[in-house]
């Protein structure tokens, strides 16, 4: 069965996410959040059990297979006994069917002896988890085969159409490239600490200078082949740019006789630059005021990050043109209604003026509705104008109950107007004040706009005795700050309640249904979360965590972030 729209769209938010996070993540922290990053894809395509496979070896004739995630859904959680460790790539996907892959197409293989038979080693992993389908959606990298991720089901081939393999295909590339990433800085942390007797794990090659900085001899590290540098002065190989600080940290290494790291732009033989990191070190094994230079190219790297920047930069466009597509029906429908108003009023101008009716009250009063039709076709736009800008965000300290109050003050002659009373319940104000972390205008944004769609819901279904009250306080753990905004309206239908924060939903009459979107993409990027439920006699309560100031964060640099 194909996959639901929901569940793709549930897939772009997720992937949007997931760069967000890897942006920021630790390389060491990166191999733990594999099986949840497989559960994450996994539970969003409706699939039971996934698992990523490592691809090694640049001869596609011997390239080999091993699993290094998996993941099954709950409450089947369990190991592979058999797991897949270095087999032969053609034996894992079948010898008429791993070339395809290599090639980076998607294999469905299954149970059977029709055309999506799988291998010996895919079946015997198919009757352990119980499922019939494997699906492999190879990661490519650099235009090789680096990765497969795998999922068993029950679906059949049509489970999952063109566009979301190739969304699975830009997460697998996005987590591999940080995972390899992750690698790299690992085996180049462990270099560095064993340096002299390990060079070989840290850098490239290295140079040895006499004490004219006349390159001696090149000595082959990681790089089986470095460039031929014998004979020439370091000043000829080293962009002008470069030369006054590696000389200065060579004349501190040599004069304090430690070490000293820094980096560089070399030039090669054909005229092309290259930034190599170099660590300076008084070569104590020789005399005459020898030094040596170890050098790692930094160029392989930076094209990594990039990529995976570029990756990052994929997933939001992909996220946001997915989005357009669905503003694109609902804008349509809902200029329709203040556009088709407009047209009847003109409409009715016209009759009496024809008819020689020149009733001045009636021509005013059409004019004030035709103006007020305009005005809510100028509000729709302006909502998507603001849902489709990401807005900067500047988190700083501040006071809870300021802002609650602030934000209060803000919808008070709108309440009164609606006969809606407003109450707060700050339990800060009881004891001493909760200071947050997060951005106050976007805060008050969400407050504001929660408040707001309570206000109107609560006129609008014609409560009696219509109430609107704040109520703040912290998690147990005190590490977040909660706010309750709590009414006595109609309530959400309980069939709609998960809906609430997805498409275009909406419970008010001429609701534009984007509000509560934006306000979860605003929380969310804040480290927070919003949820909402029905009270038992009435009304519903909408709740959204903010992270607390804590002391730590003072003199932390990210106070400054924007993102």
């Amino acid at each position: 069965m194909p996959l639901s729209r929901s569940n793709k769209r549930s897939l772009l938010r997720y992937a949007s996410r997931l760069a967000d996070q890897l942006s920021a993540i630790r390389p060491t922290s990166i191999e733990r959040l594999l099986p949840n990053i497989l559960a994450g894809v996994a539970r969003r395509i409706g699939v039971a059990h996934a698992h990523l496979y490592l691809v090694s070896g640049r001869d596609t004739s011997r390239q080999m297979v091993r699993m290094i995630a998996e993941w099954s859904v709950p409450p089947h959680e369990y190991e592979i006994k058999n797991k897949v460790q270095f087999e032969p790539l053609a034996l894992f996907a079948g010898a008429s069917h791993y070339v395809a892959l290599q090639k980076g197409v998607t294999l469905f293989s299954s149970l059977g002896n029709d055309e999506f038979a799988c291998s010996r080693t895919v079946s015997s992993l198919l009757r352990e988890v119980d499922c019939n389908g494997y699906e492999m959606v190879p990661i490519m990298i650099h235009q090789n085969l680096r990765a497969i991720f795998a999922f068993a089901h029950d679906e059949g081939p049509e489970h999952l159409e063109g566009q979301t393999r190739a969304l699975i295909q830009l997460i697998g590339r996005l987590v591999i490239s940080c995972w390899l990433i992750a690698r790299r800085e690992q085996r180049r942390q462990k270099g560095q600490k064993q340096w002299k007797k390990v060079a070989d794990g840290a850098c490239d090659f290295a140079l040895r200078l006499d004490s004219a900085l006349t390159i001696q001899q090149v000595i082959a590290f990681r790089e089986n082949r470095p460039p031929d540098l014998q004979g020439l002065r370091l000043r000829d190989i080293v962009t002008p740019s470069s030369v006054a600080l590696l000389m200065e940290e060579m004349r501190e290494a040599m004069e304090s006789g430690d070490p000293r790291l820094t980096e560089f732009r070399a030039v090669s033989s054909n005229g092309q630059t290259s930034s190599y990191a170099v660590r300076i070190e008084p070569d104590s094994t020789c005399s005459g005021g020898d030094v040596l230079l170890y050098l790692t190219c930094n160029d392989r790297e930076r094209s990594h990050k990039e990529e995976v920047q570029n990756l990052q930069s994929q997933l939001e466009r992909a996220a946001r043109l997915s989005m357009l597509g669905n503003i694109a029906t609902e804008f349509a429908h809902q200029l329709a209604q203040p556009l088709q108003a407009v047209s009847n009023h003109m409409f009715t101008m016209r009759s009496r003026v024809q008819r020689g009716e020149y009733d001045a009250d009636k021509q005013l009063l059409s004019i004030s509705r035709i103006e007020d039709c305009l005005e809510h076709a100028r509000k729709i736009i302006s909502d998507v104008r603001e849902f489709l800008k990401k807005g900067e965000i500047v988190r700083q300290k501040m006071c809870l109950r300021e802002l609650m109050e602030k934000t209060m003050l803000l919808v008070q002659s709108q309440a009164e107007q609606k006969g809606v009373a407003l109450k707060s319940d700050d339990v800060s104000s009881k004891t001493e004040p909760l200071y947050v972390y997060a951005d106050p205008g976007q805060v008050t944004h969400v407050l504001t706009n929660l408040m707001i769609n309570a206000i109107e819901a609560m006129a609008e279904a014609k409560s009696p005795s219509p109430l609107l009250k704040l109520k703040s306080g912290t998690t147990g753990s005190r590490v977040h700050a909660i706010v309750d905004v709590i009414d006595n309206g109609p309530g959400i239908p309980e069939d709609r309640l998960d809906a609430v924060f997805e498409r275009f939903f909406s419970t008010k009459s001429e609701g534009f249904g984007i509000g509560l979107a934006m306000c979860r993409d605003i929380v969310e990027r804040q480290g927070g979360s919003i949820s909402v439920r029905n009270n038992a006699e009435r009304g519903c309560t909408f709740t959204f965590t903010i992270p607390l100031y804590l002391q730590s964060e003072e003199d932390s640099s990210d106070d400054q972030t924007r993102r």
